[in-house]
């Protein structure tokens, strides 16, 4: 089963070349195909950390299931809310094409990564109303 991870937040699209790897699940990030949006993403560090949290959980999730079969194709798009001291609230399904048990997965990488670090400085002179809008779409191929 292949997984790929498109996460876009409100500075941006961060996109990384970052492959996470293990015996069942290859975790690829895809994003803007501008190479600017990868530039320009000031808390691209912050964002990794982030991101790569999140794969683990699902990475360590995916590892325990069956082989995967032709019906597990699709997209599961999921949004919340982060804060700066790293809680997040609104965890919510926007989109999917998958069965609710697949979708539970997602969300359950997410919020097994809860809590995430605090925001640096200068997230929080940017983000001044203290929190993000963050969506991850989950690809099953």
């Amino acid at each position: 089963m292949i997984i790929v991870v498109l996460f876009t937040a409100a500075t941006g699209v961060f996109a990384d070349t970052t492959n996470i790897e293990s015996h069942r699940a290859e975790a690829i990030t895809k994003g803007d195909p501008l190479p600017r949006a990868k530039m320009h993403n000031r808390f691209k560090q912050y964002d990794t950390s982030l991101y790569n949290a999140i794969s683990d959980q699902w990475t360590k999730i995916l590892d325990g299931l069956q082989p995967a079969t032709p019906q597990d194709n699709g997209e599961v798009i999921l949004a919340f809310k982060l804060y700066s001291n790293g809680k997040i609230s609104g965890l919510r399904v926007e989109d999917t094409t998958v069965d609710a048990k697949l979708v539970s997965y997602c969300a359950q990488a997410v919020s097994n990564s809860v809590p995430f670090a605090e925001w640096p400085k200068t997230m929080c002179d940017v983000f001044t109303n203290g929190f993000r809008e963050l969506h991850f779409t989950f690809y099953y191929k």
